[in-house]
């Protein structure tokens, strides 16, 4: 029992902490922001439109569960985010969410047995610039809470594939805020395609994921050069990033130490 509740004392503090860090990410991210934005970057209906539509869904998996996939790569969130449009891609999530658990709700009308979907994310192309900046990071949040406060253990399998060792540090912010069912559903893989092509496809059919790949990568949301100077920026912010959750994970070491 003590035990327990030393655990719970933990996850609770390291999300006071979280709130603190992302409280001082926002002052950071203030500054850059005066800095990286050169023009007016406001998305085009064209964009919003294809924000819409980037959701892709295959017919079913082997057992006859939904499969919704994602080309993480093809959103340029740093875009949304510094133009004021990241409620957007919120919404777009919730939509998501709310479109693949309304299928599993006829599958199971029209008498199938089934109770839950998977979450197939690609992400290749993966940048510091676009998907990894700290203006980026209330989405990861936002993507998180979403999914425990309103859809908790609905995905039975959540696959990142073509995974950059970078992401990591993305995923060390968002793993403390995630269930233990969730972080034990979601499963990382790297780029080495023999290391996840195995299981992937233990689930779904080679090519129809092939060709949900080739749909998706219509729905590209912005082409524009991106400076050296910005790419390394981004890397600063990150090192920045690095340093504050370190911080962060020290802090939680000694109040676990002293006051629990």
């Amino acid at each position: 029992m003590d035990q327990k509740l030393t655990t719970m004392g933990q996850e609770q503090i390291g999300r006071t902490l979280l709130i603190i860090g992302l409280i001082v990410i926002g002052e950071w991210s203030h500054l850059v922001q005066s800095v990286t934005t050169e023009q007016d970057l406001t998305l085009t209906a064209k964009e919003k439109r294809a924000l819409d539509q980037s959701v892709i869904f295959l017919n079913l998996d082997f057992i006859g569960k939904p499969i919704v996939t994602a080309n993480f790569g093809d959103w340029d969130i740093r875009k949304l985010a510094i133009s004021g449009k990241i409620s957007s891609l919120n919404r777009h999530i919730d939509r998501g969410f709310e479109m693949v658990t309304d299928k599993v709700r006829k599958l199971q009308e029209s008498g199938k047995v089934v109770a839950q979907w998977d979450f197939i994310i690609n992400m290749e192309n993966y940048n510091l610039v676009q998907q990894g900046c700290l203006q980026c990071l209330p989405m990861y949040l936002y993507l998180v809470n979403t999914y425990e406060n309103h859809f908790p253990a609905h995905a039975d399998k959540i696959m990142l594939i073509n995974t950059p060792a970078i992401f990591e540090l993305v995923l060390n912010i968002i793993r403390p805020i995630m269930s233990p069912l969730t972080r034990q559903t979601l499963k990382v893989y790297n780029t080495n395609k023999e290391q996840w092509q195995k299981e992937l496809f233990e689930i779904v059919d080679r090519n129809e994921l092939h060709q949900s790949t080739v749909e998706l990568g219509k729905f590209n949301l912005v082409q524009f050069a991106t400076p050296t100077f910005r790419t390394t920026l981004c890397v600063y912010n990150l090192i920045f990033l690095y340093f504050l959750m370190s911080l962060l994970k020290l802090l939680i070491v000694l109040l676990v130490t002293f006051y629990i």
